[in-house]
């Protein structure tokens, strides 16, 4: 199964780099967004990337700032800090913030794009990505509408069963707001409310299957992504 590479979003003040760097991304692959602030990044509607390739230094927000909200509200991201400054205290900060990998510049596009798919391999959905949905812990039997695993099986409804298997087979896990109105049943007429409280039930049937922590996580103006790998079968 060829799945695309991990999505990254730049966020680099330096109009020339971030341009030079989307480019040299999506070459290699990975679904790569620039962005010169911040507060431009969240204006930004689309899916929340996977991992941020964040300048330390940035007008508005910085990116010490930004990096501890991520690590708070989206613990499965990876963070890469680019900054030319080097010294020992500046990277203790970085890490203290929640980055991954901190690179200097002048930093060369091997050596970032290694650091990206080095750190796309540790996360959730770079395994998955990897194909490991072959030895996930999690199984979807879409004829039983049946959910294995660690801890066990659960039933789910036709709709539950329906929303992860299109989570499953979706590019990195995600699926749109519109999406799921169109394969859920009587989905047209779902408010974003109500489709939250379905969210909601399947992260409880996840728990009970010994998911621990939040399978599922909304992705602003977008939908929701699925951060482990789930198996189908019985289809």
């Amino acid at each position: 199964m060829n799945l695309p590479r991990a999505s990254v979003a730049i966020i680099e003040d330096n109009s020339d780099l971030n341009g030079l760097l989307v480019n040299a991304l999506r070459t290699a692959g990975f679904d790569a967004s620039g962005h010169t602030s911040v507060e431009g990044f969240e204006a930004h509607d689309g899916p929340a990337p996977l991992i941020f390739l964040l300048d330390l230094n940035l007008p508005g927000e910085d990116g010490l700032s930004f990096a501890r909200r991520l690590r708070a509200d989206r613990p499965q991201s990876g963070i890469i800090m680019l900054t030319a400054r080097d010294e020992m205290d500046q990277r203790r900060r970085g890490y203290d913030s929640g980055a991954d990998i901190y690179l200097t510049k002048p930093s060369s596009v091997d050596e970032i794009l290694g650091a990206l798919n080095a750190l796309s391999r540790r996360l959730p959905l770079g395994a998955a990505q990897q194909g490991a949905a072959d030895d996930a812990d999690l199984v979807l039997n879409r004829r039983r509408l049946e959910l294995s695993g660690p801890s066990g099986t659960v039933s789910l409804g036709a709709d539950e069963a329906e929303f992860l298997t299109h989570c499953a087979t979706a590019p990195e896990g995600r699926v749109s707001l519109d999406q799921i109105r169109g394969f859920l049943r009587d989905g047209e007429t779902l408010s974003k409310v109500a489709i939250e409280l379905k969210v909601v039930r399947i992260r409880k049937k996840l728990a009970s299957a010994g998911l621990g922590g939040r399978c599922i996580v909304s992705v602003r103006n977008f939908g929701y992504q699925l951060l482990v790998p789930l198996r189908l079968t019985g289809s």
